[in-house]
């Protein structure tokens, strides 16, 4: 075997030994079980972000905002939902949040500025006259109840 030649072979075999060491790196580089990526990170902050952008249309016809101290949240939840009754409608309080709740008042169209006004000054509770023509059917007041800071 010439000198040429055997240059020739140690190079080929060289060539193909790396060649065979690479794939077999590759391959068990492969089956080595990866770690699923924590996305919790970003999901709550996708979420964050369309809730901050994102209005949601609101299913009452009219929206107001108290602040209350969360200690009394019981107690005002109560009073809207007397008050409610009072207007001869209901009330239901929402899921309890960090920030605040919200309260749905379900109330007769014609007592719609006046349980408004009632529910903002606790002063004035008890329902007047028919101020506006009577009307069918029910409407819905949101309150949020927010939390003082």
């Amino acid at each position: 075997m010439g000198k040429n030649q055997y240059k020739t072979l140690l190079i080929t075999a060289t060539f193909f030994g790396g060649m065979i060491t690479g794939a077999v790196i590759v391959l068990l580089l492969q089956n080595r079980p990866q770690p699923a990526p924590d996305t919790l990170v970003l999901k709550n902050t996708l979420q964050t972000t369309a809730r901050n952008s994102m209005e949601v249309p609101s299913l009452s016809d009219a929206n107001l905002q108290l602040v209350i101290d969360k200690s009394k949240l019981n107690q005002e939840v109560d009073r809207i939902k007397q008050l409610a009754g009072k207007f001869g409608g209901t009330a239901i309080q929402g899921v309890l949040e960090v920030d605040g709740t919200e309260v749905l008042a379900q109330i007769p169209p014609r007592f719609r500025n006046q349980f408004v006004e009632a529910a903002r000054d606790p002063l004035k509770e008890e329902p007047a006259g028919d101020q506006a023509p009577e009307m069918t059917g029910t409407i819905l007041i949101g309150i949020r109840l927010k939390f003082v800071p």
